[in-house]
């Protein structure tokens, strides 16, 4: 004997309410996507290049000297170093001179290496007495991890290079 097409529809909700509890109970909780975002350790070094009558590197370089050598000066001095936990997909900021900052946002990382966005702002005052962000130069690129990215810009004397470095 078939059931009535009534108690048919009775039996499919409840199997049907029964199916939606089962998929709730074995799905994750609504917050897990919200789980703590991957990050990378970001280490940038703010050195101030000069040209001196007595050539001078900095002795906390000495890791990334033989590639000051490629700059057009002869002294190096440190003037900011900082390392710091960056989560993908969120920018750092570490400021240096003259309004400088060096301004990092790694997007991806693997085994070998870190994508990153990698820009030189210089915040000036604007005409209206307020504080403007010039973008000086930005790129996206590869940093093996462990190695250290080095590029500069003009200051009113000598240059500020930036050497950045992520694992």
């Amino acid at each position: 004997m078939r059931p009535s097409p009534s108690r048919r529809r009775s039996v499919r909700a409840v199997l049907g309410a029964g199916l939606l509890l089962v998929a709730a109970a074995s799905a994750p909780p609504a917050d897990a996507g919200e789980q703590d975002p991957q990050t990378v350790a970001v280490t940038i070094l703010g050195i101030h290049a000069t040209n001196e009558a007595e050539p001078h590197v900095d002795c906390r370089l000495a890791a990334i000297a033989e590639q000051l050598k490629r700059f057009r000066f002869n002294s190096f001095r440190l003037v900011v170093e900082e390392t710091r936990s960056v989560a993908l997909g969120k920018a750092w900021e570490l400021p240096m001179r003259e309004g400088y900052c060096r301004r990092i946002r790694p997007t991806d990382t693997d085994e070998q290496r870190v994508k990153m966005e990698v820009a030189w702002v210089q915040y000036v005052k604007g005409e209206d007495g307020r504080r403007k962000e010039r973008v000086r130069e930005r790129m996206v690129l590869f940093i093996g991890k462990g190695k250290y990215l080095l590029t500069a810009v003009k200051l009113k004397k000598g240059a500020l290079v930036a050497a950045v470095a992520a694992r």
